[in-house]
């Protein structure tokens, strides 16, 4: 009689706001919660967002909100390291300006 194999469920990823993303959440305390709500998704599917081009490309993308102008965070995947980095965070008209001046991100306090 042969074993069951086991299966193990890989840890979820665990997702970081840098400094700038951080100020960025503060300015929208009216949307703060369902943002944060949002980007605790990216810890089960770090790929939800869509890619990014250009100056971003390896970024993605995850759109935040449609009902208050559609939100976007920036961010980018360490699969080796099981982490998003999310590095800016606002309106779909500005964030990608935002991402490219931020982007590489200055990663600070991750373990």
């Amino acid at each position: 009689m042969s074993r069951p194999t086991r299966t193990t469920t890989p840890s979820p990823y665990r997702v970081h706001l840098t400094d700038a993303a951080k100020k960025d959440l503060a300015a929208e305390p009216g949307l703060a919660p369902r943002i944060l709500r949002k980007l605790a998704t990216l810890a089960e599917r770090p790929v939800r967002g869509h890619p990014l081009s250009g100056r971003l490309a390896g970024c993605r993308s995850l759109e935040l909100s449609q009902k208050q102008g559609g939100y976007r965070a920036a961010y980018y995947v360490l699969d080796a390291e099981r982490l998003c980095i999310v590095f800016a965070i606002g309106p779909h008209a500005t964030v990608y300006k935002a991402a490219n001046r931020r982007y590489p991100p200055q990663i600070e306090g991750v373990p």
